[in-house]
């Protein structure tokens, strides 16, 4: 075998090689950079020196694919696309959707705002404190249903009775109700609630009497209120035995009761023939 010696082209270090290692790869000792031993000169000349080529690897990817190889990938941007169009559809979709469930609730009537359209009860919108006070001029009723606290208890009016010139609104069973405020109107003629307002300021002569009425909250079960109060109401027109209204009380107690909001009544009309 014939040796002979090759030069690296990044450093200039000399090694040397047999004509069998003619092709392979080894490391510069100088620069470590990957060297491809040359072919030995044809000449034999020991003295002749030989400038080997350095090794570089080819990038990944870049290997020629034969034409007869199928294309394993080919068909990943066709898939991308369609994804991204079902994605698309998708996204249209939800935003009709919502734009539909907004213009509908946005259109849909509210039976509680209009007061000749309240069911019997005393509404269904959720509670909220419109603000304990005795001014008249800050007294507007909420357009909600009746709630409040009486005689420190939580009160919702589950049913309004009309009877004559009494307001009895209650909270609880129908048979047993749990507690209770009863409006009491002076000198006033059934007929003449209807379709009228009434404000009565703290002291004033004509005021109705008020009873607060309960199986527990109440000592006694009832408790006629002789703390300054002001009361608002409002009574719509009658149809069906049945009359729109609202109510703003305020009681200047120790536990500050008050009930605000809207509701409907059953009108029970009571001869004279009867009270008598």
């Amino acid at each position: 075998m014939r040796e002979f010696t090759f030069a690296c082209p990044v450093c200039g270090q000399h090694l040397a090689a047999d004509e069998t290692q003619a092709g392979a790869h080894v490391n510069c000792p100088g620069c470590f950079h990957v060297l491809i031993i040359p072919n030995p000169p044809a000449s034999g000349d020991q003295k002749f020196i030989l400038t080997a080529s350095e090794f570089k690897q080819r990038p990944v990817g870049s290997e020629r694919v034969p034409e007869n190889q199928p294309q394993v990938f080919a068909g990943r941007p066709l898939l991308r696309r369609v994804t991204i169009a079902i994605g698309f559809f998708i996204l249209v979709g939800l935003i009709v959707g919502l734009a539909i469930n907004f213009l509908f609730r946005a259109t849909k009537p509210s039976t509680n705002r209009d007061s000749g359209n309240i069911k019997e009860g005393c509404g269904s919108e959720k509670d909220q404190y419109p603000g304990w006070t005795l001014d008249l001029g800050k007294m507007e009723i909420p357009d909600q249903r009746v709630s409040g606290v009486l005689a420190g208890r939580q009160f919702v009016c589950d049913r309004a009775i009309l009877q004559s010139n009494i307001l009895h609104l209650r909270h609880g069973g129908a048979s047993s109700p749990e507690l209770g405020l009863t409006v009491e109107f002076r000198s006033v003629m059934p007929a003449e609630l209807i379709g009228k307002k009434f404000v009565f300021g703290p002291g004033a002569s004509n005021a109705p009497k008020l009873i607060i009425r309960g199986r527990e909250a109440v000592q006694g079960r009832r408790q006629t209120i002789t703390a300054p109060f002001a009361l608002v109401m409002e009574f719509g027109p009658l149809s069906n035995n049945t009359v729109a209204a609202g109510i703003y009380c305020c009681i200047d107690d120790d536990g500050k009761s008050w009930l605000a909001g809207k509701f409907a009544a059953e009108v029970r009309f009571v001869s004279r023939s009867k009270a008598r």
